[in-house]
C-alpha cells in the first residue's frame, strides 16, 4: 500500500486529521508493507517528527514494514 502526502504537514488540526488518517488507513490495510510518499510535501513541522515516529511504531507492532520515500532535502533535514 502507498500513501501519499499530498501536501505539507503543519501543526494544526488539518494536520493531526491527516496524520490520523494515515494511521488508520494502514492499520485497515491487508498489505504489509506500507509506503508512505513525502514527493509533494516542502514542509514538516519538527514537532510532528515525534507523532510520525509513534504511528510509525504502532504500525511496526501489528506487523506492517513502514518506507518513507521521496523525501525532498529540506524535509529529510527535519
Amino acid at each position: 500500500m502507498e500513501i501519499k502526502f499530498s501536501q505539507d504537514i503543519k501543526t494544526n488540526l488539518e494536520g493531526y486529521q491527516k496524520l490520523l488518517s494515515v494511521l488508520d488507513d494502514a492499520k485497515l490495510s491487508q498489505d504489509t508493507d506500507i509506503y508512505f510518499d513525502f514527493s509533494k510535501v516542502e514542509f514538516l513541522e519538527a514537532n510532528l517528527c515525534a507523532v510520525l515516529a509513534t504511528i510509525i511504531e504502532i504500525l511496526e507492532t501489528l506487523g506492517k514494514k513502514i518506507y518513507l520515500k521521496n523525501f525532498r532535502n529540506q524535509v529529510e533535514t527535519i
